[in-house]
């Protein structure tokens, strides 16, 4: 049976890695909305049962195809959205998996069945696998609220956030209750 390895700042840090995937999550969603000129709600709703994959997969097309023209925004969400992804695996190892001990001193590495093309193996158990630190678990927490500020800068940057107030406008003429009504 493996030795628990865990200890508050891990706790702190995931709860904190978690949460700020959830907010980038929400970016992404919320910028997926723009491009559609949809109300965010009803992109919740489309892309709720969507995997960290398939989230990056539809906001990477939708990128390219909205900005087919705009290459400089096109790339910079790009770039944005590949950001997200580099941090979706150790979020889905958080949610996931157990933890054991690292190689380096302090550090803690996720264990965890993988099963993959018919072959079920352990992981997390090699010294040649990857462990983490608890400053490399602050750091990826901070990136993560970093990312969030990121989208939130080019939905203004990229004129997406003016798009973003005309369909909430647009939703709330369209529920404002006609004169004479009560």
């Amino acid at each position: 049976m493996a030795e628990y390895t865990l200890e508050s700042p891990h706790f702190e840090a995931f709860g904190r890695i978690i949460s700020g995937s959830a907010l980038v999550e929400t970016g992404i969603k919320v910028t997926l909305s723009a491009i559609m000129h949809s109300h965010s709600h009803y992109v919740h709703v489309l892309t709720a049962p969507y995997t960290a994959n398939d989230l990056y997969n539809v906001a990477k097309s939708l990128a390219k195809v909205h900005f087919s023209e705009d290459e400089n925004n096109r790339d910079l969400l790009i770039e944005l959205i590949g950001k997200y992804k580099s941090y979706t695996r150790l979020r889905n190892f958080i949610a996931h998996s157990f933890w054991v001990k690292g190689t380096r001193l302090g550090s803690i590495r996720p264990a965890y069945m993988s099963v993959r093309e018919g072959r079920a193996e352990g992981r997390g158990f090699s010294d040649e696998e990857r462990d983490y630190t608890i400053l490399e678990l602050q750091d990826a927490a901070n990136g993560l609220l970093a990312l969030y500020e990121e989208f939130k800068g080019f939905l203004k940057s990229s004129g997406l956030a003016l798009s973003m107030e005309e369909n909430i406008a647009d939703d709330n003429a369209a529920t404002e209750p006609s004169e004479g009504t009560n």
